[in-house]
């Protein structure tokens, strides 16, 4: 292949398959720019880390520098298997998780993009509550269910520090917007097995540390 670059967007359990096609081809040595490659540790282990040396990776911001984010980690630490069945959630589920995760709540809760499941989460309560504020029904009046319509407006003023940074959002031009006004991703390169940090990309620019 003549391509110098390649950009790489796939599941993670995907990249293990993917890496040995492209060391039997040996292209490692050609720039890739790999999505979230660092929240896939297992599936992109230190072997692959070592051949893609160079490789950059464009990471999700996992965790804002805010208080909810400090409240988060807090309430993840004071949580337990216990506690989910206190919560009501099925023994045969925790059950399950716990053969699969039984360290779930040691580790960091910080990583597959949880913090952003919880802003999403957020976000749109707040827009439903604004909606159930000011009255703006929509088409569902009659059933006193929100329509598309009336929580797409109410995303709009939507604004508060979330797990992952500032929560807010482009406005609507026609079909267009409704994007994260803040998004930002973190810059890092595979330099001798290890992801080095090299800086974020956010607002349409590059910012490197120095």
């Amino acid at each position: 292949s003549r391509l110098r670059v390649f950009g790489v967007a796939v599941q993670h359990d995907v990249l293990p398959a993917l890496a040995e096609a492209v060391l039997k081809m040996k292209l490692q040595h050609r720039l890739f720019i790999v999505h979230d490659a660092i929240h896939a540790p297992d599936a992109f282990g230190l072997r692959y880390r070592r051949a893609f040396e160079g490789m950059l990776t464009i990471d999700h911001l996992q965790a804002g520098r805010t208080m909810t984010a400090e409240r988060m980690l807090h309430a993840w630490r004071q949580m337990d298997y216990g506690q989910l069945a206190h919560w009501g959630v099925p023994e045969g589920l925790i059950k399950r998780m716990f053969l699969m995760l039984p360290d779930q709540f040691v580790e960091s809760p910080f990583k597959d993009n949880s913090a952003h499941m919880l802003d999403a989460i957020l976000a749109v309560l707040l827009a439903a509550k604004w909606v159930l504020k000011n009255g703006e029904w929509g088409v569902g009046a009659r059933s006193k269910s929100i329509s598309a319509d009336s929580l797409r407006n109410g995303l709009r003023i939507v604004s508060f520090p979330g797990a992952s940074g500032h929560v807010a959002f482009t406005q609507f031009e026609g079909t267009e917007g409704g994007d994260r006004l803040e998004s930002m991703h973190i810059l890092r390169q595979v330099q001798n097995g290890d992801f080095v940090e090299l800086g974020h990309v956010g607002a349409g620019r590059v910012h490197l540390e120095p």
